[in-house]
C-alpha cells in the first residue's frame, strides 16, 4: 500500500512543482536529455518514478515499473503505472502545470485506464 501511494504521489508532482522541488528526502537522477527519475529510498526504496520533460521543460509523461493495486483476495497485483500530462499553462506565479492528465496500469491484459484529471480553472 504505502509503495502504491508513493509512486502515485511521486508521479503527480507535475501539477505541483515547487513543492516538488523543495521536497525532503527526494532523490532526483538525471536519465538522458530528456528525462529523470525520482525516488524517495527512505521510505520506499524501489518506488521510482521516470519522468520525461519536452523541449519547454514541460512535463510528458511519469512510469513506473511498479506500482501495486489490490486484487482481491489474491492480495496486490504488482505492474507498470503511467501518467500522460497535456495542455501545460502558466500559473499567475509563473510555475507551468498540466491541465490534463491520465493514468494507465499496464496490465498482462493490455492498457487499463485507470483515471483521467482536467484542470477547469488554473487562476
Amino acid at each position: 500500500m504505502t509503495r502504491s501511494q508513493l509512486v502515485r504521489n511521486l508521479a503527480e508532482l507535475a501539477f505541483a512543482p515547487l513543492v516538488a522541488s523543495r521536497a525532503r528526502g527526494l532523490v532526483w537522477v538525471a536519465d538522458g536529455e530528456a528525462a529523470f527519475t525520482l525516488a524517495a529510498p527512505g521510505i520506499d526504496a524501489d518506488a521510482i518514478v521516470r519522468v520525461t520533460v519536452d523541449d519547454a521543460g514541460d512535463v510528458r509523461s511519469a512510469r513506473s515499473p511498479d506500482r501495486p493495486r489490490e486484487h482481491g483476495r489474491a492480495g496486490y497485483l504488482h505492474e507498470p503505472y503511467r501518467l500522460e500530462f497535456d495542455r501545460h499553462e502558466r500559473l499567475a506565479s509563473s510555475v507551468r502545470i498540466p491541465l490534463g492528465a491520465s493514468g494507465t496500469f499496464e496490465t498482462a491484459d493490455g492498457d487499463w485506464p485507470y483515471w483521467r484529471f482536467e484542470v477547469l480553472d488554473a487562476g
